[in-house]
This record gives C-alpha cells, structure tokens and sequence, in this order.
C-alpha cells in the first residue's frame, strides 16, 4: 500500500513573516523548518501553500525542495499597475527559480479580481498557455469572500479555489459555492481554520475589543468545548476536515510538535453540528477588518 495522502495542507506564510494573531515565535528557524518538512513528507503531508508576498518563504522552501513536495504560490501582486506582456510569466519564473522546481502544481492569483479588470483577458491567456506548457499543473484564484465567485466563474472555471473557512466563517458552503465548485470539478482549499488563531484563544486571552463586542458567540464557544470536552484546536479543525467538499486544508505551524498534534487530530472523529456558530458581521470574520474594531 503506498502512503496515506494527508487532506492538511501546510501554509507558509510564517516561513518568510512574522504571521498570525498568536504568533510570538516569529519567522520559524532553518533547523525547525527542514523538521517540519520532513515530518510533513513522513505524514503525507505533501502540499504546501506559499506566495511572493510571503517573505522569504519561496527561496527557504526552495533550500528544502523535494520531488515530492506538491507547491502552489500565489501571484498577483501589482499586476494591476505594473501589467506588461509577459509579466505572468516573468513572475512564475521568479517563483520558479525561488524554489529551485521546474514546475508547479497550482499558481493562485492572490487579487482575483484582476481578472475583472482592463488586463484580466490578458493575465489569464497567460497563465493558461503556462499550464499548456506544464509549468503549471492547475490554474486558480485565492478568494477573501464568495462574492466574487460569481463574476469569477462567469470568466473561467478554476482548478482550484482557496477560501478562508472556519466554525465562525462558514460562507462558502452557505451560500451554496463549495457545491457549485465541486459540480465544476475544482479543487477546494480552504484556508483560516483557526481564524488567525483567535478561535484556539482562552476567554482571558481575547483582546476586550472582540470580548466587548461579540460576547455572546465566545459564551457559546467556550461553552461548546466544555460541554463535548474536545479542545478549541480539536472541535476548529476537525471541523474543518470533515467538510466532504473540502479537498485541502490550509494550516500553519511553528514548530514540528505543532505539526504532529494536527496529523494526530485528522486520525480523530469529532462530528457535532456547528450551524449555530456560523456568523455573518464580516469584522469578525475578516482578519483585515479588526483594524476597524
């Protein structure tokens, strides 16, 4: 039997930035991220989500490359100002020699809506003619909020969209996307699981801006994980990794043993109906809105 393939997928983002609400760790260390990778490849674990805007992520996990290593970074970045023929290609030849790979499995546009825009024809003919050319294996969009699927889909059908989806955040299947994509044949990755790390967060550790404001879903937060026992980290991804329609899930990690504690809750069943902690105020759902809190 060969190796059970993983349906977690590791994020990046902390490889190349000082990233998420509870990071006090800062960027991970070379000895802790070749630790990582290698755990990750041992649990099957094998695809890993960077981008261009990550940092140094791309050139660190190009010092780790492995064939078995399955990589999807993000572009996008400026396209909108600095659009020039051939600029897709020049920037997946960044990533490229970045990561020290001949080719990707999946390029992601971090600002989907450049496809709405005066250069989208153009953006996307490139990256189909990369994906003819097999630099690429699949072609898709990193989206903020479902909205914008509609404008999206009606221009191409993804191979692969990434979401954010958690406990709190449950639009995509709501609004009826993660079924209309599956019927389309793309590939689902769903991304903020722990919504930056402010669902693993006890009640005396939420900054007072979201205890003053939204009281009463961390009441029925704190109480659910007493009620059924299970920890935050437990009920928030293994809610996630139930999803049926969800192919991958996003999740990042400091350290090796963080690691291990999420291959270990995949083994886990933890079923419960989470309908009633879906919320739709968008400043608590939207990392980039807390600013506004």
């Amino acid at each position: 039997m060969g190796k059970v393939v993983s349906k977690l997928a590791l994020g990046t983002a902390n490889f190349g930035l000082d990233y998420g609400l509870n990071n006090v760790s800062g960027k991970v260390s070379d000895h802790e991220l070749f630790s990582i990778i290698e755990f990750a490849l041992q649990s099957g674990v094998k695809t890993f989500d960077t981008a261009q805007t990550y940092g140094d992520s791309e050139e660190r996990l190009g010092r780790c490359s492995n064939l078995e290593l399955q990589i999807i970074t993000k572009i996008g970045v400026g396209l909108d100002k600095d659009y020039h023929k051939n600029a897709v290609s020049t920037s997946i030849e960044t990533s490229l020699k970045n990561l020290n790979v001949d080719r990707l499995y999946a390029v992601l546009l971090h600002q989907p809506e450049l496809l709405l825009g005066v250069n989208g024809i153009e953006i996307l003919a490139e990256l189909k003619f990369l994906k003819s050319q097999k630099m690429i294996e699949k072609i898709g969009v990193s989206i903020y909020s479902p909205e914008i699927l509609h404008e999206i889909i009606n221009i191409f059908e993804p191979d692969i969209v990434q979401a954010p989806f958690n406990v709190f955040d449950q639009r995509l299947y709501v609004s009826g996307y993660a079924e209309r994509l599956k019927s389309m044949g793309a590939e689902i990755h769903i991304r903020s699981a722990f919504l930056q790390g402010l669902l693993l967060m006890k009640n005396h550790e939420l900054p007072a801006r979201f205890q003053t404001r939204w009281a009463a879903v961390f009441e029925r937060w704190f109480a659910h994980q007493k009620e059924f026992g299970h920890s935050a980290l437990e009920i928030a991804l293994s809610f996630c990794l139930e999803q049926s329609w969800a192919d991958k899930v996003v999740v990042g990690v400091d350290n090796v043993k963080q690691l291990q504690r999420l291959v270990e809750i995949e083994t886990q069943s933890i079923s419960n109906i989470f309908a009633s902690f879906a919320v739709e105020d968008e400043l608590l759902i939207t990392p980039s809105h807390w600013n506004e809190i």
